[in-house]
């Protein structure tokens, strides 16, 4: 009996060893990843604004967390290309919200790192720009995107800056495309990219780029 005793209380301290091992490794091997992910998203972070300039940058504003607007492509591996390859950047208030609301929800957690205070600082600065200039008196309404004043309607109106930007000179932009796509030994996409860019930039514009 005294034996049995003896070999259930050796086992059961092997089995309580194990798996504290175990354990430590699984938390271990969380905060690495937790590490990294917090990591990647505070570099991510747009900390060095740019213009935009045509084929060379993106506007970006600082404080922002990247996003990226893409072509809405689907079919064959050419579509899949051009959806995969092709981005333009956004810049807008609702990504930076939600990625600096998740922060500090994950800050709650027992592993859950805290965000540095001039991330969220930078972040909410970005936010902040995003007031409904329509509605100057109603600090709690923001808008998606950044707004620019028509003078003819007297109205701020928002949309994808970048995208604007990029599609202001469609000619310019069809060259460009067409060049790049030669360039790359793919001439043949652009009968099925032309559709597309045309009809993105009668979306914004309201007209097709022959008019």
């Amino acid at each position: 009996m005294a034996t049995m005793k003896l070999l259930l209380f050796v086992a059961f301290s092997l089995i309580s060893s194990l798996a504290a091992t175990y354990l430590n490794e699984v938390i271990t091997d969380l905060n690495e990843v937790i590490s990294e992910l917090q990591s990647t998203v505070l570099k991510s972070q747009i900390l060095v604004p740019t213009p935009f300039k045509f084929a060379v940058s993106f506007e970006k504003q600082f404080g922002v967390y990247p996003s990226t607007i893409k072509m809405n492509l689907h079919g064959d591996e050419d579509h899949a290309l051009v959806r995969d390859l092709a981005g333009c950047f956004d810049n807008n208030a609702f990504v930076t919200l939600w990625v600096t609301e998740i922060l500090l929800e994950a800050a709650r957690q027992p592993l859950g790192p805290a965000p540095t205070n001039n991330q969220v600082l930078y972040a909410l600065q970005a936010i902040s720009s995003y007031h409904d200039n329509n509605r100057p008196m109603s600090g709690s309404i923001l808008v998606f995107w950044p707004q620019t004043y028509n003078k003819t309607t007297g109205v701020w109106s928002g949309g994808p800056q970048n995208l604007a930007y990029l599609t202001n000179d469609y000619p310019k932009l069809a060259a460009y495309l067409q060049k790049v796509l030669d360039d790359l030994g793919l001439s043949s996409l652009w009968n099925k990219l032309e559709p597309v860019v045309e009809g993105m930039y009668a979306h914004i514009w309201g007209c097709t780029g022959s008019e």
